[in-house]
């Protein structure tokens, strides 16, 4: 018997919680395409970086928000850097759009994205769950971690 401070009976409330809660999104997007794709060669200075996620994708929450284009297998690299605020980087829909940036890079070097993933830092989806890394590591033996391509390398054209 519940009653309020006059001495009043209040009724019971009951909870109801269903057997398997409602958890929400918990799937990180995926990677669909890229243009140009992992691998391509003879791809032009003037060229945008396109990637179509799975979902709708947005700039992270939190973290350095920036996306790397490096010279791959150098330590001397000729990188590009970019925050994903910048008015090069657009973000549509499941679209991330890299505009002008390739310009500055040299003809006939392989160069690679990075964009930082995971936990809170990554590109994410409206319920906030991150992508993976983006880099030119494989995943274990040389695959696709976890069935999403994890790489994106791509020559400049020789003579762009």
């Amino acid at each position: 018997r519940r009653t309020d401070r006059y001495d009043r009976v209040q009724p019971v409330v009951t909870r109801l919680i269903p057997e398997e809660p409602y958890v929400g999104d918990t799937t990180a997007p995926s990677i669909v395409s890229l243009s140009p794709e992992n691998g391509a060669t003879g791809v032009s200075l003037y060229a945008d970086l396109v990637l179509t996620a799975d979902e709708n994708i947005f700039l992270p929450a939190m973290g350095s928000k920036m996306i790397y284009i490096r010279q791959r297998g150098s330590s001397n690299w000729q990188d590009v850097d970019v925050h994903m605020g910048d008015e090069s980087v657009t973000f549509d829909g499941a679209e991330l759009t890299i505009v002008g940036l390739l310009e500055s890079l040299m003809p006939g070097v392989e160069y690679y994205v990075q964009i930082l993933g995971g936990w809170s830092i990554g590109i994410q989806d409206a319920a906030g769950n991150a992508m993976e890394e983006i880099n030119d590591q494989a995943g274990e033996n040389g695959e696709e971690r976890d069935g999403q391509p994890n790489q994106w390398i791509f020559t400049i054209l020789e003579d762009s």
